[in-house]
């Protein structure tokens, strides 16, 4: 079945929206790598078009750095 162009833009829209809501859950409880988050996208059907989107736009705000979160792990391993 092929979605009319509103329908898919609202989809999209709509899948934006609960990927961005998947990762900021995510980020609530510990910082994460973009892998992990990744996978929790994928874990929840998220498309990868719209995964990749969402994480570009995290990483683009800062709310996703591996180089953060790898110095944050490499810390918490050494207290």
């Amino acid at each position: 079945m092929l979605l009319s162009a509103p329908h898919s833009t609202q989809l999209w829209c709509l899948e934006t929206a609960v990927a961005r809501a998947v990762v900021l859950r995510q980020l609530t409880g510990a910082p994460k790598s973009r892998k992990q988050l990744q996978e929790a996208l994928t874990r929840k059907g998220c498309p990868p078009e719209v995964a990749r989107e969402v994480l570009d736009r995290f990483e683009e705000v800062g709310l996703v750095d591996d180089e953060a979160y790898a110095q944050a792990f490499i810390r918490s391993k050494q207290a």
